[in-house]
């Protein structure tokens, strides 16, 4: 009888125990609960807080120094005549960014455009093509003919040697230069130190002024462009506008 009751007393004691540990745990997961909320409303409001100084931050875009001064910077007189209240940062660097982390709202970049992770868009052509001083060397020419000339090349990746060695010039017999930037390139060109090789997008203004011409061209052939690139699943209403911006007329 005593085993009998001491299973009987047993019961309503662990009952009470069990009770006053289950009514502890309520108020825990209520204070969790609480705490959950305020975390919340505290990220919340820090969300609204970036978001508001993000709208009110410049526009940032990264690029390379021979785009931005090639064919960004000219342009950019007609973007500030429509959207004068638009404030922008232009970032030039030959180095990769990442647009999270460097707070980017669009780069314009050069390559095949299939970075994982981006929405890419293509922007213009890149379309190498060799320019000179006009009336230097005859349009059309044969490039592996012109033994002798100088080339003037700028670009740290190699894509314009490349592109000598495609259209048969033997770069260690060749008299190739490297110069630090597109601009000196193109101020070479116009000096008539050589053929310089440079893209359309950063050499259209100097040849629609009429100070170079050009000797051979890739027009028409494909390739590597200029693309637009943002990053997915981004409300950005400004940036939004700048890239509707650069889908029109800007880009022919």
């Amino acid at each position: 009888m005593s085993g009998r009751w001491k299973s009987t007393s047993a019961s309503p004691c662990w009952s009470a125990t069990g009770s006053a540990w289950s009514s502890r745990r309520r108020r825990s997961r209520r204070d969790l609960a609480k705490a959950f909320g305020q975390g919340l409303g505290q990220i919340a409001a820090a969300a609204r807080d970036l978001a508001q100084r993000g709208a009110q931050r410049p526009l940032r875009i990264a690029t390379t120094p021979s785009f931005a001064a090639g064919w960004l910077m000219p342009r950019m007189s007609a973007f500030w005549r429509d959207h004068p209240e638009v404030e922008v940062e232009v970032l030039s660097s030959h180095g990769l960014v990442d647009l999270r982390r460097d707070r980017i709202d669009v780069a314009l970049r050069y390559g095949l455009g299939n970075w994982r992770g981006t929405v890419t868009e293509s922007l213009v052509p890149a379309e190498f093509m060799a320019v000179a001083a006009p009336g230097l060397f005859p349009p059309g020419a044969d490039l592996a003919s012109l033994t002798g000339a100088t080339w003037l090349t700028y670009s740290p990746y190699n894509e314009e040697q490349a592109w000598l060695h495609d259209h048969g010039i033997d770069l260690g017999k060749a008299r190739v230069r490297i110069l630090s930037s597109a601009e000196l390139v193109i101020e070479a060109v116009k000096g008539g130190v050589g053929i310089g090789i440079l893209t359309r997008a950063v050499a259209g203004d100097a040849l629609a002024q009429g100070t170079m011409e050009i000797i051979a061209s890739d027009e028409g052939k494909g390739g590597p462009a200029y693309h637009i690139v943002t990053q997915p699943d981004v409300h950005n209403p400004v940036r939004d506008v700048f890239v509707k911006w650069l889908r029109g007329p800007v880009a022919d």
